[in-house]
């Protein structure tokens, strides 16, 4: 499977196929290529589906257990971040929220891509018990010092690790 085949099948299917779930989950390159695919080719509605369909499988796996990874979830995450609209910060926060082990594996450093100030006053602004959640937990860890070194995280000359 290619990139660009991924790409339409996410663009043009109500779901994503078994096979294109393990082409994500197994392929090394394929967070790389999907990266500079939108670092060059911003499409964050394409980016917000991918975010989306990654969440919905891993709320309700596929028969036998098929399941979509932590990485391939930040990987999502990631990309839906590079188009920087502070509202994602929510979706991501619910992706990092799905179950036990998204919330402990899930890098928090996902959900401040647009800045941790930035992240913390918007969150302020809104009024529901998913954003006043989030924003606990994001003070927390800013005391905590897990932004330390953030701007390497997001730097243009390194990728994440779960890229």
């Amino acid at each position: 499977m290619s990139i660009d085949n991924f790409l339409y099948e996410l663009e043009n299917s109500k779901t994503l196929s078994v096979e294109t779930i393990d082409f994500i989950q197994t392929d090394d390159e394929v967070g790389r290529l999907l990266v500079n695919h939108f670092k060059k080719n911003k499409n964050r509605d394409l980016a917000l589906k991918l975010l989306e369909r990654f969440s919905e499988i891993r709320n309700q796996p596929y028969p036998n257990g098929y399941d979509i990874g932590i990485e391939a979830l930040m990987l999502s995450a990631y990309i839906l971040g590079l188009h920087q609209n502070i509202e994602d910060c929510l979706k991501i926060w619910n992706t990092k929220t799905i179950d036990f082990d998204t919330f402990c594996g899930f890098d928090i450093q996902l959900v401040v891509f647009a800045g941790v100030t930035n992240t913390i006053d918007y969150l302020k602004t809104l009024n529901s018990n998913e954003s006043e959640d989030a924003l606990k937990y994001i003070e927390e860890c800013k005391i905590s010092g897990d932004f330390n070194g953030i701007e390497i995280y997001f730097s243009e000359n390194q990728s994440p690790w779960f890229i």
